[in-house]
Order: C-alpha cells, then sequence, then structure tokens
C-alpha cells in the first residue's frame, strides 16, 4: 500500500480552529428537525463505511500541534492519515479495537495493540481512536462505560463523557440525509483537542 500522506497546511494556533466556520462541501444547509434519540442511533449505527477530511488543532501543558486528518472507515477497520506538525512530520494509522500500526514511512513501521498510545508514543499526540471513531459519527462509544451523557433540543448528541475525555460537539450539517457533526471538542485531564470536518462521504 502506498504511504504518500496528503499535503499539510499549517496554521499558527489552536485559536484559529476554534473560531473557524468552514462547512463541509458534502453537508446540506438546511434546517435541523427533531428526531428521537432511539431513531437517530440507529441510522448512525448504521454508518460502517465512511470517510472525512478536516483540520485539527491540539495542545497540552507543554506543546501544541495543528494540521489535517483524513479517515477512513470500513466496518472495524480504520485507516487514518495525520499530517501537520508531528514530531515525525506525518503519520498514517491502520487498525482495529484490537491491534495498529503506525507508519511514519515506506520503510518505518511500528505496532501495537493500543492505537492512542502508539500514536502518542511516536508523536506527543494523543487521540482515542478506538472511541473516536463514534464520536466522531456523533454516537456515544458503545465499547467504554457512558459517565454522563447529553442531547439537543433536536435529539442530537450535544455532549458526553467517556473514559476520561468530554466530548462537545459544536456544530451539525446533512449528509446524505443523515446529520453528522462538523466540529468536535475533546478534553480530558491532559489534552484539549479541536476537529473541523470539512468534507463527509458516506460510502457504500
Amino acid at each position: 500500500m502506498t504511504r504518500v500522506l496528503l499535503a499539510t497546511v499549517f496554521f499558527s494556533s489552536i485559536v484559529f480552529l476554534e473560531g473557524c466556520s468552514v462547512i463541509p462541501t458534502t453537508s446540506i444547509d438546511r434546517a435541523p428537525i427533531k428526531i428521537e434519540w432511539s431513531e437517530r442511533k440507529l441510522a448512525l449505527s448504521n454508518l460502517t463505511h465512511w470517510k472525512l477530511s478536516g483540520r485539527f488543532g491540539a495542545k497540552n501543558a507543554s506543546d501544541s500541534w495543528s494540521g489535517n486528518i483524513n479517515w477512513l472507515q470500513e466496518q472495524n477497520h480504520y485507516q487514518i492519515n495525520i499530517s501537520g506538525p508531528l514530531s515525525t512530520g506525518s503519520v498514517e494509522i491502520n487498525g482495529n479495537e484490537y491491534s495498529s500500526e503506525l507508519f511514519v514511512s515506506e520503510e518505518e513501521s511500528y505496532s501495537a495493540s493500543n492505537a492512542e498510545e502508539l500514536l502518542e508514543s511516536h508523536t506527543g499526540l494523543r487521540l482515542p481512536m478506538n472511541n473516536l471513531r463514534y464520536w466522531l459519527i456523533g454516537l456515544p462509544s458503545p465499547t467504554s462505560l457512558q459517565e454522563s451523557i447529553e442531547f439537543d433540543e433536536f435529539g442530537r448528541l450535544k455532549k458526553v463523557a467517556q473514559q476520561g475525555w468530554v466530548v462537545t460537539f459544536r456544530r451539525y450539517g446533512y449528509v446524505n440525509d443523515v446529520e453528522l457533526p462538523n466540529k468536535i471538542f475533546l478534553v480530558n485531564h491532559e489534552f484539549d483537542v479541536r476537529l473541523v470536518i470539512q468534507s463527509w462521504q458516506i460510502l457504500t
């Protein structure tokens, strides 16, 4: 598999991401409709093949990161390209909830059972990949205990706390008649992460 990552567009600080208002190119601009959570949850749970492109900003007490993220999900398998001012420049992560492999280049790769720890050990950045695959589509992770959960007036996930992370959903947009998040903030005791999704595709 070719390990050529997308070119990086750098941003000066996490503050820019917090205030940006980019609308995903595949999102339909229309008013949200109130839907019961049970119905919405069922529709979102059926999304097993999708991909997105977006930007991220992250910081902890000693460092900060910003760049691009491209995520392809095919059932339980994910392929994630992260490019930005990382210690390695850019990385690709392939895996599932049981194993993962991180590629720094064609010749250099690393394997581990925990993708979150694998990414942090090589870049300093921590992202909860196994839970994030569900949060990205507006679902609580079924693999982690829900410490708290909130919904907005339209029956969409507004905030969830799981596995030490508090996830806030700041904006949604329609993609193929399904409302998906466009802006997500994640915070734990160490990291503050902001994700702005610019393009969604639901795959068949």
